[in-house]
Order: structure tokens, then C-alpha cells, then sequence
């Protein structure tokens, strides 16, 4: 069994376009499926477009595929919405990747979804400073 890749060879990985290692890397196996689709839609992010295509193929050929309530993709979502607030995996703060990672993850009902789900958000917001609340806020409303 292979050690796995770290996230900031991944980071550098993608932010290349150097896209058949991440795949070769992540040993699509489960977790490593989870860990290819994240990275490789951090290259789309960067705008390597043909990372597009290799999602799909992830989304088809992986476990990925028995994901019907996207509940693994929301959670990757979530993840990178918040690296993204953050600059956390050694992501650039960007608020508009954020939104757009947030967003594909609340419309995938994650963490909603899921047991504990609340706490996962509220987790989030606890580690998110002034600048960065509103916008997790919008999406993600605080309870009342």
C-alpha cells in the first residue's frame, strides 16, 4: 500500500495542470477517489479546462458513481468552499470560489444531509474570522 499524497504536492499538481499524476497519485480506491475528484476540481478551479474531462471519467469509473445523493462530492465541496475562505490546503483566499464551492455543496444538502451535519457547519463558523462569516453566512444562515 502506497503512502498518500500530500495535499501541497497535489496543490502543486494542480495548480500545473500536471493532471495523470493526481490521478496516479490518488489511487482510485475509495478514499483516493475522493482525493482525485477534490484536486482535480482545484484544477478547473485554476482553469485547466481539460481537467473537466477527467472529472467525468472520476464521476463514471470510481466509486464516485454510487454517490445518488452527492453526498461525497458535497462534502468536497464544503471542504474546498472553506479552504477557499481560508486559504487552508494552501489555497489562495478567493470569496468567489467559496461561494461557488459552498453553494455546490448546500445544494447537494451537505452536510444538511448527513448525521451531525449541523455541527459540521458550526464548526466552520467558529473557525472563520470577520471577513470571511458573511459569506458562509449567506449560505449557510446561522440558527436562531
Amino acid at each position: 500500500m502506497r503512502d498518500q499524497p500530500t495535499a501541497q504536492q497535489l496543490l502543486t499538481l494542480a495548480r500545473a495542470g500536471d493532471l495523470e499524476p493526481i490521478l496516479h497519485l490518488c489511487d482510485l480506491d475509495g478514499h483516493g477517489d475522493l482525493l482525485a475528484y477534490k484536486w482535480l476540481t482545484v484544477a478547473a478551479d485554476f482553469g485547466h479546462d481539460d481537467a473537466d474531462d477527467l472529472i467525468d471519467d472520476v464521476l463514471q469509473v470510481t466509486s464516485l458513481r454510487y454517490d445518488d445523493d452527492s453526498s461525497l462530492t458535497g462534502e468536497v465541496h464544503f471542504e474546498l468552499g472553506v479552504a477557499y475562505l481560508t486559504g487552508g490546503d494552501g489555497l489562495p483566499v478567493d470569496p468567489e470560489l467559496a461561494r461557488r464551492h459552498l453553494t455546490a455543496a448546500a445544494d447537494a444538502r451537505y452536510p444538511a444531509g448527513i448525521q451531525g451535519g449541523d455541527e459540521l457547519v458550526e464548526a466552520a463558523r467558529a473557525a472563520l474570522t470577520g471577513g470571511d462569516r458573511p459569506l458562509f453566512d449567506a449560505i449557510y444562515p446561522p440558527a436562531t
